[in-house]
């Protein structure tokens, strides 16, 4: 891409928009208590303030990265049940 950026496949120009979903679930044996989710922005991405958003209540903070952007924050509270793929033991 001479001028843009390629992201997944399409060429993003700057200022274009891009979306991004961080899809998360409980794989282990147990319950999960307490989760952090954290994801570092490239250099070439700024985060648009307020447009974090989640599937349930949490704390969400970002941080300046070593790339001068932000490292984003997502701390989930409770506790995440196990999530079967298929049909649990019996």
């Amino acid at each position: 891409a001479r001028d843009g950026v390629r992201v997944l496949g399409w060429v993003k120009q700057v200022g274009d928009v891009v979306t991004v979903v961080i899809k998360y679930a409980n794989t282990g044996t147990k319950a999960a208590t307490d989760i952090v989710i954290s994801d570092s922005l490239s250099g070439r991405l700024e985060y648009v303030p307020g447009s974090a958003q989640t599937d349930r209540p949490s704390n969400f903070s970002s941080s300046e990265n070593e790339a001068g952007s932000l490292a984003l924050r997502w701390e989930l509270p409770g506790t995440l049940v196990r999530r079967w793929a298929s049909s649990p033991p019996v």
